[in-house]
């Protein structure tokens, strides 16, 4: 036995194992009867029955598993579409007195003008939409238009729209109102969605970032186009209309396009984003035209 090779490999093995972990060693005979003992012992030992694995058979659900799982789902979509139906509650009415209001207007007004240097007053250009303007902001009961949509200031440049919108924002903000919301420019969204689109990056999903919230779009009709053709107002349009149907949220623009509060018709507008924008915007805005002259100095 001891002349066997393979005990022979293997006593070799385990000598130079031994050896480099400095243990003592058993002498070749003796290292062999303790293999062959242990050998046997193990051959002795009832091996283990292997199971057959199978796929697992489809899930069978019960009748009543099955009714239950078609109420959940019945609950589930009864609770989408309420969620989608249901606009947003509305606010109280005659958040602010009137008069109180238009003297905190007005004194806002007064100390924003002389930090631009602009030469705001108040005439018969503009007296009716500081009137409408607060009357929105404080949700009073007598405003002229509805509520529930959002404004639209429209008229040449250099009227103040942008600067009326940035003292009712400080108004709404000071008497924490709210009706209060944030202010983005167009022409920032355009250029940022512009140059996501040439970074290869998608540039309507950085036109959603500028919806959240109740936002007000200034200088609606000179934006870039994207690309790939895509009108970038168009899609904060989309996005915002989704909105304004599912949660009531409104939003509110200025623009300088001549004809587009259209209180006879919508020709301006049209021809810039189309019918169907124009449509919507009908819809969601209370669209109001100023008049007079550039005050800008």
């Amino acid at each position: 036995m001891k002349d066997n090779p393979e005990y022979k490999r293997m006593y070799e093995e385990y000598k130079a194992k031994r050896e480099r972990q400095g243990l003592p060693l058993m002498d070749q005979g003796e290292y062999i009867r303790q293999y062959d003992k242990e050998s046997k012992q193990l051959s002795k030992k009832t091996p283990k029955k292997v199971e057959k694995v199978t796929a697992n058979k489809p899930f069978q659900m019960t009748e009543e598993q099955q009714k239950l799982y078609e109420e959940y789902c019945n609950k589930v979509k009864k609770a989408e579409k309420q969620k989608f139906n249901s606009k947003r509650t509305s606010l109280e009415l005659n958040l602010m007195d009137l008069t109180e209001a238009k003297k905190s207007v007005f004194s806002i007004m007064k100390e924003e003008a002389k930090k631009r240097n602009f030469d705001f007053e108040v005439d018969d250009y503009n007296r009716h939409i500081l009137d409408h303007m607060t009357r929105y902001f404080i949700r009073n009961e007598d405003f002229n238009g509805s509520l529930d949509k959002g404004l639209a200031l429209v008229g040449n440049a250099g009227l103040g729209k942008t600067f009326l919108f940035h003292c009712f924002q400080i108004f709404t903000v000071k008497h924490d109102l709210p009706t209060q919301f944030l202010i983005t420019p167009m022409d920032v969204i355009s250029r940022e969605a512009v140059r996501k689109t040439r970074g290869k990056e998608e540039g309507l999903h950085v036109v959603e970032q500028f919806t959240s919230g109740i936002r007000f779009y200034d200088d609606v009709g000179f934006e870039e186009k994207l690309e790939y053709g895509k009108c970038v107002f168009t899609e904060v349009m989309r996005i915002a209309y989704n909105k304004f149907l599912k949660t009531g949220k409104v939003c509110h623009i200025t623009s300088n396009l001549s004809n587009m509060a259209g209180m006879t018709d919508f020709e301006t507008l049209e021809s810039k984003y189309g019918n169907r924008v124009s449509t919507r915007m009908n819809e969601m805005f209370n669209f109001s035209l100023i008049g007079g002259q550039n005050r800008r100095k």
